[in-house]
């Protein structure tokens, strides 16, 4: 009992926490015009749907640097790349490619973007693994970051991600109206095969955001959980956020549609880059 009461009180810590983040972490970087004119209309709700925002991430953090064996500096390399990869950089390379749909924003608005939310993961990687306690003590010996036999199963993913992403962009997001008004008058369209091209490549790139997670647990569940719930809820869940270049129906399509559609290829992935072993943590147990 005494355990789960603490551990309810990072979580609540790391909420806290990573609230306070995301505040400095705006303030010290340069925002986007368009930003700031939403930051000035003072939404009422703003506060509390970014507290929910900030409880769902800690839920992860906690359930990920709960599970890890790795510790301290070397988790916070895994974490900033993890993190930093799911929930930023695969999301805004979506945000340029579709750059036409949103006018307001260009490509230095979306870079300035990016460094805000890097200067956040920044900061509040290292504070969340404190909390969690998992700064001190030994990092065992994990399997490599980078092995060869690795290359077929992501190019394997490579293939099944643009079939879930166009199944599930069609008959979830696609069928909301919004959302049809709302890319109508985007540039790049389902029926160039560019897009599929570039779909492909992030298929490649969510695995190589996800590699750390591969190597920071013992049992294949913990890394397959890790995996689906990062790539579900990590870029996802700041969509119930009032958003200054998608408005609120478009957002909360694009919610259903990522919530569930990533969860399928967060489980997918992790059983695919995982093979059949169940405690893979030890390299020995993966030869």
């Amino acid at each position: 009992m005494k355990k789960t009461f603490v551990l309810i009180g990072r979580i609540l810590a790391l909420t806290i926490i990573g609230l306070i983040v995301t505040i400095i972490a705006s303030a010290v970087t340069p925002q986007p015009e368009i930003v700031r004119a939403a930051q000035n209309s003072g939404n009422p709700n703003t506060l509390v749907l970014l507290l929910v925002e900030r409880l769902v991430v800690a839920l992860i953090f906690a359930f990920i640097l709960e599970n890890t064996v790795v510790r301290g500096w070397k988790l916070v390399g895994y974490m900033v790349w993890a993190v930093f990869g799911i929930a930023t950089f695969m999301i805004q390379i979506e945000t340029i490619v579709f750059g036409s749909a949103f006018p307001g924003l260009s490509v230095p608005d979306v870079l300035m973007l990016v460094l805000t939310a890097f200067v956040g993961t920044v900061i509040f990687v290292p504070m969340a693994i404190l909390v969690m306690g998992k700064w001190k003590g030994t990092n065992p010996q994990t399997r490599p970051l980078f092995n060869k036999e690795y290359l077929p199963r992501v190019a394997l993913i490579a293939v099944i991600y643009p079939v879930i992403y166009f199944f599930f962009g069609y008959f979830v997001a696609w069928q909301f109206e919004a959302v049809r008004e709302f890319y109508a008058t985007s540039t790049i369209t389902t029926a160039q095969p560019l897009l599929t091209i570039i779909q492909i490549v992030r298929g490649a790139l969510w695995v190589v955001s996800a590699l750390p997670l591969l190597v920071m647990f013992e049992k294949r569940w913990q890394i397959i959980t890790a995996i689906a719930v990062s790539f579900s809820l990590l870029p996802s869940i700041a969509l119930i956020l009032p958003n200054p270049v998608m408005p609120a129906p478009v957002a909360h399509a694009h919610l259903i549609e990522m919530v569930s559609s990533m969860l399928l290829f967060g489980l997918v992935t992790g059983w695919i880059m995982t093979g059949s072993k169940e405690k893979i943590g030890n390299p020995e147990d993966i030869r």
